[in-house]
């Protein structure tokens, strides 16, 4: 029976798949390419040696290889299709199959995000909340944003569900925590490899390991040393420019962090604080029956991890502000620096909501938490169907 269930979750994720590739290539060879694809197959692609794009030497304010290899590696194999990459110079010389090209990569990788998770929380917890999980990913802005642009973000954002998923892996399943934890070396690597920025999650999972799992310092050096050093390596090399916010540095935020998410994570903070409170006034106790099972330790865990990888890029946001040039010369900050957020959201609305579920036996409050998440959840999927709209 567990069998065909895999078998059955193996297979509806393999549709899935397919479903979004086909709706993500559909997209790509509709779409005009626009300036910073086309800046980046120029200047970082075309005109660059695989040594050199290894080496960081390009002209990309994030001059992480992985990305800008996976797309070289694409191209020449591509060659025998004849098209003149060198020579794409707008929107309007890319054919079809130029565009099909250039964005496939992404489309693979943001796609794998949705469906990863939905495999996990299919196989871990139960097929609706799988599909719950998959719904919430795919109602994302920044999945619709950034799912067919020839740029780093659908593969950091691809990693960061990696190293969401293998956490919550890791803390659910004590036995298998050494392979867990080579997943995380790997997956924190490449994250190295795809964005300096990534720096900021590598060190909040470090140290909720640290705090909570796995004292032995001599277990950090590849997981979190190493891809530290490879992040300052490429920062170091990387050419420095200006930034400057268009608009509130809220907008930014809130686009990978919107306010329903936000308001899932502050609402889980409250009622364990609650549920602190009460316990230790020794009130309300049959009331919150089974809290400490492996939902609440996964949530728990989870919520640490969060709330020092916002905090991050809340300092980072706070370091950009300082140094934010009186005259407005350089880039404008965008929403994509900041794309794990977007990950940290899907997740706690997934994470919590079910965590809380499964830890009591208050009917009335399971009625009234899944009530409030379907109208949260019914809000930003009308949200998304407007983008796509559009």
């Amino acid at each position: 029976m567990v069998f065909k269930r895999k078998n059955s979750i193996a297979i509806l994720s393999a549709v899935m798949f397919l479903l979004l590739f086909t709706a993500g290539m559909k997209l790509a060879q509709n779409k005009a390419l626009w300036t910073d694809e086309l800046y980046s197959l120029r200047a970082s692609v075309i005109n660059q040696s695989y040594l050199d794009i290894v080496s960081g030497k390009i002209d990309e304010g994030n001059n992480c290889p992985l990305f800008y290899l996976i797309q070289k590696v694409i191209i020449d194999s591509a060659s025998f299709l004849k098209i003149d990459f060198a020579n794409i110079c707008s929107e309007d010389i890319a054919d079809d199959m130029a565009r099909i090209i250039l964005r496939i990569s992404p489309v693979i990788f943001m796609s794998l995000s949705a469906v990863i998770l939905f495999y996990f929380f299919a196989r871990e917890y139960s097929l609706k909340i799988g599909l719950y999980s998959f719904l919430i990913a795919i109602s994302s802005y920044m999945f619709w944003a950034y799912w067919i642009e020839a740029r780093p973000y659908a593969l950091w954002m691809f990693l960061t569900v990696l190293q969401c998923v293998f956490f919550l892996r890791y803390v659910m399943n004590s036995e298998k925590r050494e392979i867990a934890w080579r997943y995380f070396i790997v997956v924190n690597i490449l994250l190295a490899l795809t964005a300096s920025l990534s720096l900021i999650q590598n060190f909040a999972l470090a140290l909720v390991l640290w705090a909570r799992y796995e004292k032995r310092i001599s277990k950090y050096w590849l997981l979190f040393i190493l891809p530290t050093m490879i992040s300052a390596y490429y920062y170091i090399l990387a050419p420095k420019y200006n930034f400057w916010f268009l608009n509130s540095w809220v907008e930014v935020i809130s686009a990978n962090l919107p306010k329903d998410r936000v308001l899932v994570i502050l609402f889980y903070i409250v009622f364990i604080l609650v549920y602190y409170v009460n316990k230790f006034l020794n009130l309300g106790k049959n009331k919150t029956q089974g809290l400490n099972n492996v939902y609440y330790e996964v949530a728990n865990a989870f919520l640490s991890f969060s709330l020092l990888t916002i905090s991050g890029f809340l300092l980072f946001v706070a370091y950009l502000k300082i140094v934010e040039p009186i005259e407005k010369v350089g880039f404008i900050v965008s929403n994509r620096y900041f794309m794990p957020l977007t990950v940290i959201g899907i997740m706690a609305m997934i994470v919590f909501p079910v965590s809380l579920i499964k830890s009591t036996n208050n009917k009335i409050f399971k009625i009234v938490l899944i009530v409030l998440v379907g109208v949260l959840v019914l809000f930003r999927l009308i949200k998304g169907y407007q983008l796509v709209k559009i």
